[in-house]
């Protein structure tokens, strides 16, 4: 389930940039007015979908070792 989520936001974050880059913007505007650079959100959706990968390869005795 949390791997579908994050596959979600990977996905919509991958969207919203591209479609900005597309438009000729460098990035859009989030809910409170802050800017959001496009490059930056691609790389950032890259790290977090290789993470989801990494975590989903383990093995469930290397998660279980992994918690404090």
């Amino acid at each position: 389930m949390v791997i579908a989520g994050l596959a979600l936001v990977v996905f919509g974050l991958v969207g919203k940039a591209l479609m900005a880059i597309i438009s000729g913007q460098l990035g859009w505007q989030n809910y409170w007015g802050g800017f959001v650079f496009a490059p930056f959100a691609l790389i950032t959706a890259a790290l977090l979908a290789i993470a989801a990968v990494k975590k989903q390869r383990q093995s469930p005795t290397q998660q279980k070792k992994r918690k404090d």
